[in-house]
């Protein structure tokens, strides 16, 4: 798994927002505004948490594991089958965030299914 980099993580966030302003995403994901603005300050060092970076990520249209450093992509796949990678790592968030697992192995599962993807 990657180490966590707060600086990729923050530079992908801004260029995921686009025209949107922090207080439209913070809205729409159901995130406080402070907290978006948190995780966007120069020099600070953001740790979100999994379910609120989930409800960001789904907002922008971008993956989690894009957002975090572990895809170079950040297209979540559409609606393809279930077995497609997009759905697998969909379903694997989901069921963490239902289970309430920690930021880390959720961050290694995300690891696993962008290999898995990667060697189709």
């Amino acid at each position: 798994m990657a180490e966590w980099q707060p600086d990729l993580f923050q530079q992908r966030l801004f260029a995921a927002l686009g025209n949107r302003t922090h207080r439209e995403v913070s809205r729409a994901a159901r995130v406080s505004h402070g907290t978006l603005s948190k995780w966007l300050q120069p020099h600070g060092r953001p740790n979100p948490c999994v379910a609120s970076l989930w409800r960001v990520a789904q907002v922008l249209g971008v993956s989690v594991a894009w957002l975090v450093g572990e895809a170079e992509s950040p297209v979540v796949a559409g609606p393809a089958g279930a077995d497609s990678p997009g759905a697998a790592a969909h379903l694997a968030v989901e069921r963490a965030l239902a289970a309430g697992v920690a930021t880390d192995q959720l961050l290694a599962q995300l690891r696993l299914l962008t290999l898995a993807a990667q060697a189709r």
